[in-house]
């Protein structure tokens, strides 16, 4: 008798879990953190050839080629981050206009600006 009433409540507790993690799965917000993380390559650039962005416990932090990552800070306008490195390099997240996805990134570091495309 107990497995008669089991059944159905496992059936509708599996049929609730599923509706909350794969229909209604959303994709990270435009100002999630997530959107960002991705590895950027450089096209004309004789310093760096790739910036990685990763995501580590709430933050961001960015390497250029394999120097080492350094935390990077919001900054006040939207997609624009500060670099904690020695340089306090400013890095600028470019959006695609129609699906204002992240498209590339630019870097000024040292009164050059540096330009990356998404891979």
């Amino acid at each position: 008798m107990k497995s008669l009433f089991l059944v159905p409540m496992v059936a509708m507790l599996s049929y609730v879990l599923f509706q909350n993690t794969v229909i209604n799965h959303q994709p990270p917000a435009a100002d999630s953190l997530e959107v960002y993380v991705g590895t950027y390559n450089f096209k004309d650039s004789n310093i760096f050839s790739t910036y990685t962005i990763t995501l580590k416990e709430g933050a961001l932090y960015g390497e250029a080629d394999s120097y080492g990552p350094n935390k990077l800070i919001k900054k006040e306008k939207p997609d624009v981050f500060q670099s904690t490195s020695q340089y306090g390099s400013i890095i600028t997240f470019k959006r695609n206009a129609d699906t204002k996805k992240i498209t590339g990134l630019s870097l000024f570091i040292q009164e050059t600006e540096m330009n990356a495309e998404r891979q």
